[in-house]
């Protein structure tokens, strides 16, 4: 503790477990299967109002809705009206803001609490952070959960946030059947006989939240939004050698030294063959900078990758000295020096951290401080947008090159990078 308050990067604060973020679009996969399954929209709803929208400016009529507050704002590239397919992909906060109304504040909130674990403990191996939908102490003039605020936790904003490790667990139900999985740190535990290990005890898969996503059909075809998302929409910049669904999210988070700072996520999964991959980003920066959070994802999935071709199997099940280093030969122009170290691989942890809270990573860059010492990490982010943060394909940050590190670092990376965050059902 007395390190952490002293010094200026706080190293020993766990970001993964106890910070506390909106969690923007990545939020908007659930609101579709509670749109989908309570029977509000199908694949083929297209988005009704359109004759209201001015720009890329939603204002909901006053004597339908009983709105209170500024417009629903979406990407200005979006043209056209929108359907569930389009707005999956090109994640559009009006389209999403609408389900969610459509949905209802009951029935929303008692999907995240029962089905999402919103509110309540995480079963993990560390303390976590309890996500939040609404704090109605949070902002003393406005107590109530009314209909903006349900606009706007449709597209994971207004008052909605969450855990890294919390986000990154329910996200792996589109990969899993529907079900999430508990998060845990240690895959197993082993002692060496010669050049091999034993395992002397190993983890269990648990299901936390079963039937997250109860239709198939439904399951499917948000699969396939965000299959899509990854190919053509907002992570179309992320490579992988084999097929991705994901999805991005950007929420305005406070403001720092007279500039506006953002967080920039991605969530994406292996989604061909084995789904045995997923891994989160999460990057607190200047607004419009989000765009490193890309070179990040796709140089974790090519260190997978490269490490399952040369060993043919998982990190955690290589014998006694045999963990490549991937600074040589192929996939060697990643730089993966610090970006293969955060993210944890050990023959021993399978999920959860390794070394990826971030907590180390702050540091200062010609464009100022990022000291996140002046933020208090253990709330949720003060000065949320009621407007939201759009997505956007904003690319790499202006004078960031993918061989170089040093912005990376100093964009205050929080991690996660689970190599077995899925479990078919009955295993």
């Amino acid at each position: 503790e007395y390190i952490n308050l002293h010094h200026p990067t706080s190293p020993l604060f766990n970001r993964v477990t106890q910070s506390m973020f909106a969690p923007g679009s990545i939020f908007k996969p659930f609101t579709a299967v509670m749109g989908l399954e309570n029977g509000k929209i199908s694949t083929n709803t297209v988005f009704p109002h359109m004759n209201e929208v001015e720009g890329n400016k939603w204002l909901p009529d006053q004597d339908t809705w009983n709105w209170v507050g500024p417009p629903i704002t979406r990407i200005e590239k979006i043209n056209g009206t929108p359907d569930f397919r389009t707005a999956l992909r090109d994640s559009d906060n009006i389209y999403f803001g609408w389900v969610a109304m459509l949905v209802g504040k009951d029935t929303f909130i008692q999907y995240c609490q029962e089905k999402l674990g919103f509110e309540e403990p995480i079963p993990f191996d560390l303390p976590v952070a309890r996500s939040g939908i609404f704090d109605p102490e949070r902002d003393p003039e406005q107590p109530e959960f009314h209909i903006r605020f349900l606009a706007e936790s449709g597209y994971g904003q207004g008052q909605m946030y969450v855990t890294p490790i919390h986000a990154t667990a329910i996200f792996g139900a589109f990969a899993n059947d529907g079900d999430v999985m508990e998060p845990y740190v240690v895959e197993s535990l082993r002692h060496s006989e010669g050049i091999e290990y034993v395992v002397d005890d190993s983890h269990t898969p648990t299901i936390w939240k079963k039937d997250v996503v109860t239709d198939d059909a439904v399951l499917a075809a948000v699969v396939a939004g965000l299959e899509e998302t990854m190919s053509e929409g907002t992570g179309r910049s992320v490579t992988a050698p084999y097929k991705l669904a994901g999805k991005t999210g950007t929420a305005q988070a406070y403001m720092q030294d007279g500039h506006r700072r953002e967080l920039g996520w991605l969530v994406a999964f292996k989604n061909e063959g084995e789904k045995d991959f997923l891994s989160a980003v999460v990057i607190d920066c200047r607004e419009k900078e989000g765009g490193a959070r890309y070179p990040i994802m796709s140089s974790l999935f090519d260190y997978q990758d490269n490490l399952s071709k040369r060993t043919g199997m998982n990190a955690e099940a290589l014998p006694v000295g045999e963990i490549p280093n991937y600074q040589e030969g192929e996939g060697a122009e990643t730089d993966l020096e610090t970006e293969g170290q955060t993210s944890g691989e050990s023959p021993v942890t399978a999920t959860g951290e390794g070394n990826s809270t971030g907590g180390s990573q702050n540091s200062q860059n010609s464009q100022g401080s990022l000291d996140p010492e002046q933020q208090d990490w253990s709330e949720p982010p003060a000065g949320m947008a009621s407007e939201g943060v759009p997505d956007e394909d904003d690319g790499l940050p202006e004078g960031l090159a993918e061989e170089t590190g040093d912005s990376l670092e100093a964009a205050g990376l929080s991690l996660i990078h689970i190599s077995e965050p899925t479990r078919r059902r009955g295993n």
